[in-house]
Order: structure tokens, then C-alpha cells, then sequence
């Protein structure tokens, strides 16, 4: 007997089982042990069993408790502001960067608002991350057709990149970028122009100052620990350095009652449209035209 045939056979005796009485069962046991040669206890697993075609298909995983259409405007207008923070530093942003949306552009559904501030780091992560490429750690062997058909699918397609062309083992390496408050904003060229000094000090002392110190969170490292060959650091929560001072024992409340004071009278949005303003108009200047 083939598979077919016995799908097809065990098909019929799952219905005349599920409406027989006793005896009957017993009969439609007794021939499947024979026919199949199975002991009894199989074959009245068999003969329950629903076959996985006949079920009605369930979704996989937790059900999505939130909506992109409703959560991504908000964040698309925040997450560029804050400078493109990770899913860590983001989530800590938005207790203060939220208010400030609010005030600057539009109210935000209770609900939305809620969703925003519970939101995991992984789904801050799927919002706003989009899947740009996929990078295969081993040779193409690992790349199945399912999931080969499945990035051809998507509209923009997965692209599957190298590192290197023509080295199928060369694993994806990401550079870390490291510079300092200044280099995101100016840049790495040398400004000999006078003009531009006072301008830039201006900036860093003023609107970039607020926007850096008091909306902006941080991670600070705690401590390290040694786990076999590698040391593993151990950052403490994402915070803005006034929410340190805040949570500080040693600082006096005369100087948290000045930072609450001075954060409250902060909107991080338009700080950071007015450090993009002072740019454009330090720019020509450092390029060697006045304005």
C-alpha cells in the first residue's frame, strides 16, 4: 500500500470512527491493527489524529498588539530629530521627546501614546529598521529557497550582499563609528575662516548644548565582567545626563529644582530645527561665501 492509499483509507475510518459507537470502534480498530500492523494503542492515535491539511490554519507567534500605520509618524518625526538612536537609547527618549511631539505638531491618541511608551526594544526595532539586505554569516548552502523566494517577493526586494565580491565565506563586518559631539554636525574639514568661530561656539554653546545635555539619552558603563576569553561590559539604563543628576543623592535640590526648571521649558523638536537653521547659515561661510 502506498501513501497515498493509506491517507486515503485512514481518511474514511477518521469519519466512521468519530460517529461509531463501541463496538463499531472496536471493529475499525481491530482492522487497522492488522492492516498497518500497528499495536492497539497506535492505532487509536491514528485514527483521532486529525491530518494537518484538514485543519484550519493558525497564526504563529504572539498576536501584534500594535499598529505601524498608527505608531510610525510619530517616530519617524522623533527618531531623525534624537539622531538616529538605537532601539535602547530611543525607548528612553521617548518619556521626554513624546510631550515635546505633542506640543510641536499634534496631539496623540491615548492609546497611541500608551502604545508608543510600552513598545519593546525589538519592536522599536521592526518599526523603524526596515530588512535592507540579508547577510549569510557561511557559504550559499544556508540560503534555503524559501527564503530565497521570500526576499524576491518583497517590495523593495532583500538583496543578499558580500562584504567582499567573490568571497563566499567573508562574513559581514560593521565598522563602529566613532567621533565626538562635534564631527556628526561639522564634519571633519579644517574651518580656518575667523567668521565661522564665533558662529560655531554660538551653536555648541546654545541650541546644540540644550539639545546634546538635556534631550539626548546616553548609556553609561557600570562595570565589566570577564565571561571565558572575553570581557563583556555591562551598561546601566539609558538615560539624559539631567535624569542622572536627578537621580543622584549628592546633588543638592536647589540644582534639580533648576534642571526640572530648564528642562521643562525645553521642546526637543524645535531645538533641533533651530541647530539645522544656524547651520545653513554657518555653511556658506565655512565654504568662503557671506551671507
Amino acid at each position: 500500500m502506498n501513501h497515498l492509499t493509506r491517507q486515503e483509507v485512514l481518511a474514511r475510518w477518521r469519519r466512521r470512527y468519530a460517529r461509531a459507537g463501541r463496538r463499531y470502534k472496536a471493529q475499525l480498530l481491530d482492522q487497522a491493527i492488522e492492516l498497518f500492523g500497528s499495536h492497539h494503542q497506535a492505532a487509536i492515535r491514528v485514527l483521532r489524529t486529525t491530518p494537518a491539511s484538514a485543519r484550519a490554519p493558525s497564526a504563529r507567534g504572539r498576536p501584534r498588539t500594535y499598529r505601524p500605520d498608527k505608531l510610525l509618524p510619530p517616530l519617524k518625526a522623533i527618531w531623525p530629530a534624537a539622531l538616529q538612536p538605537c532601539s535602547l537609547r530611543l525607548h528612553a527618549c521617548l518619556p521626554d521627546w513624546l510631550p515635546d511631539y505633542e506640543a510641536d505638531q499634534r496631539r496623540l491618541d491615548p492609546n497611541v501614546r500608551q502604545a508608543l511608551l510600552s513598545a519593546s526594544r525589538a519592536t522599536l526595532d521592526r518599526l523603524l529598521q526596515p530588512l535592507r539586505g540579508l547577510d549569510s554569516d557561511h557559504g550559499g548552502e544556508f540560503i534555503t529557497p524559501p527564503l530565497q523566494r521570500y526576499c524576491a517577493t518583497q517590495q523593495p526586494k532583500i538583496p543578499f550582499p558580500r562584504s567582499r565580491a567573490g568571497q563566499k565565506n567573508d562574513q559581514a563586518h560593521i565598522e563602529q563609528k566613532n567621533f565626538t559631539q562635534v564631527r556628526p554636525w561639522f564634519g571633519y574639514a579644517r574651518d580656518e575662516a575667523p567668521e565661522v568661530w564665533p558662529r560655531a561656539d554660538a551653536l555648541c554653546r546654545g541650541p546644540l548644548h540644550q539639545l546634546l545635555n538635556y534631550c539626548l539619552p546616553t548609556l553609561k558603563l557600570e562595570g565589566k565582567q570577564r565571561v571565558g576569553s572575553k570581557v563583556v561590559r555591562q551598561d546601566g539604563p539609558a538615560q539624559t545626563p539631567p535624569a542622572r543628576a536627578l537621580a543622584c543623592a549628592k546633588v543638592s535640590e536647589a540644582t534639580k529644582a533648576r534642571l526640572r526648571a530648564e528642562r521643562a521649558g525645553l521642546n526637543a523638536l524645535a531645538w533641533r530645527r533651530e541647530v539645522d537653521r544656524r547651520l545653513r547659515e554657518i555653511e556658506p561661510v565655512r565654504q568662503g561665501t557671506q551671507t
